[in-house]
């Protein structure tokens, strides 16, 4: 079995931990039965050591598949991975949906790409990445009674990403701490105002707001 996990770019603009866009750069993993356990890497994270020990997509994967098969069996994992890691652009969703359509898979279990992205939930706790993941596109959500509840938008080829990738890699968890626990009202008007017409440029494929829709003045400036 192989699958393909796109890359991802969220907190887009003003939609912090709600708008996310999925990008044509895809990791790649083929699991196979075995009679013993491995993993192989190639591409990013091929020469650490640690991620072939402690590897967190084959975690999950056997979180999912012993939960749906009732056993743990042997396979062989090999990653292709192309998404930087720590990077900005969604490596860790990447891993988390890709392990968990896997795991269904492989235990011959059909799932719903809704039924993924709220299995995702459990690992990640923001939509904005996951929703991207495993749906494509452009896509809006929010979680409700831990349940996600996303639109996506089909992007047409109109709309290319240039992606700036730095040399220093910042987890999520250290980003996080950078923000205030509080912002001032005028601040929030701004960012909803920004957020809603974004989220109206890309539905309605009006290209002409996305630069004054893109602004924020909550986030972006202190990650």
């Amino acid at each position: 079995m192989k699958i393909k996990i796109p890359a991802t770019s969220a907190n887009l603009g003003p939609g912090f931990d709600c708008l996310g866009l999925a990008i044509a750069l895809y990791n790649e993993v083929t699991i196979k039965s075995s009679s013993y356990y491995s993993v192989s890497i190639k591409g990013e994270g091929e020469e650490n050591i640690k991620l072939k020990k402690n590897n967190i997509f084959v975690s999950i994967f056997y979180d999912i598949y012993q939960e749906l098969a009732g056993k743990k069996d042997p396979f062989r994992f090999e990653f292709e991975n192309r998404i930087p890691f720590s990077r900005g652009l969604g490596s860790s969703s990447a891993v988390i949906v890709g392990a968990i359509a896997s795991a269904y898979e492989m235990a011959g279990v059909k799932a719903s790409r809704e039924t993924i992205l709220n299995k995702a939930l459990i690992y990640e706790s923001h939509p904005d990445n996951i929703a991207p993941a495993v749906y494509g596109g452009f896509t809006t959500s929010l979680v409700e009674n831990n349940k996600v509840k996303t639109l996506k938008k089909e992007l047409s080829d109109e709309i290319v990403c240039v992606m700036v990738i730095p040399d220093r890699s910042m987890s999520t968890a250290y980003s996080r701490t950078q923000l205030p626990k509080s912002f001032m009202m005028k601040n929030v008007i701004y960012n909803l105002s920004r957020a809603s017409l974004l989220s109206a440029a890309f539905f309605s494929e009006n290209w002409d707001f996305l630069r004054a829709a893109s602004k924020d003045c909550m986030h972006e400036h202190r990650r």
